[in-house]
């Protein structure tokens, strides 16, 4: 069982905070015994217009989506988020802070965050004799 802590209301908007809230985006989270894989929807943000970091233990990713400006025309309607969205993840005690590694491609970013290597499980050689 992961201990790896996922909270979403965490970051949703109320009434105090409507003037510079940020999205929160959708987000998988899988785990193996070599540690955990994150994917979280960031539409329209470039690597450049996304932060990935970590503080004691809460990794934090945010990302700026620019609305498309099409010259000419004034917005009727429009429902693609122009709001900054930010999404945060209590990471466990095990993981390897060094070697977290991301990368960001068709709108989804992909954070792969290693265990360390005490925390995996291994094979112990019996002698005979």
């Amino acid at each position: 069982m992961s201990n790896l802590t996922v909270n979403k209301n965490e970051t949703q908007c109320n009434d105090e905070c409507r003037s510079n809230c940020a999205g929160t985006p959708s987000a998988d989270v899988w785990e193996s015994q070599a540690g955990y894989q994150l994917e979280i929807e960031v539409p329209g943000a470039a690597s450049d217009d996304i932060d990935v970091s970590l503080d004691d233990q809460v990794l934090t990713v945010v990302a700026k989506v620019q609305s498309a400006v099409n010259d000419g025309f004034t917005p009727v309607y429009t429902e693609y988020r122009t709001e900054d969205l930010r999404r945060r993840f209590r990471l466990p005690d095990d993981v390897n802070d060094d070697g977290i590694e991301a990368s960001v491609r068709n709108g989804v970013l992909r954070v792969s965050v290693p265990k360390r290597e005490a925390a995996q499980p291994k094979k112990i050689a019996i002698k005979s004799g």
